[in-house]
């Protein structure tokens, strides 16, 4: 499964628990689990445009993996906006987030 499938499942069951973020990121692998990480803070930054500036820095988060759980529940409120932004921005710049 990509990080596609797994933006899905994020913005399908958005839920403030720690034990419901570890369930959720235990279906992907750690590199997926990153990329879904990394397309949270795409997203963020992104929220007043339609697409990815060129200058945009599309490196990985570096975060632990040990914290994904806990980024994912510290953004809960948001992380269905903030996703829904990083696939509308990457599909109008034409970029995969499977390159993330």
């Amino acid at each position: 499964m990509d990080v596609y499938h797994a933006i899905d499942a994020a913005i399908a069951n958005p839920s403030p628990q720690y034990g419901d973020a570890v369930t959720l990121l235990s279906n992907y692998s750690t590199d997926v689990q990153a990329q879904l990480i990394t397309a949270i803070y795409l997203g963020g930054s992104l929220l007043h445009r339609t697409t990815i500036p060129q200058d945009e820095d599309l490196t990985r988060t570096v975060i632990e993996p040990e914290k994904f759980a806990e980024v994912v529940v510290k953004r809960a409120n948001v992380i269905v906006r903030y996703l829904e932004k990083a696939k509308e921005c990457a599909f109008n710049s034409n970029f995969d987030l499977r390159q993330l």
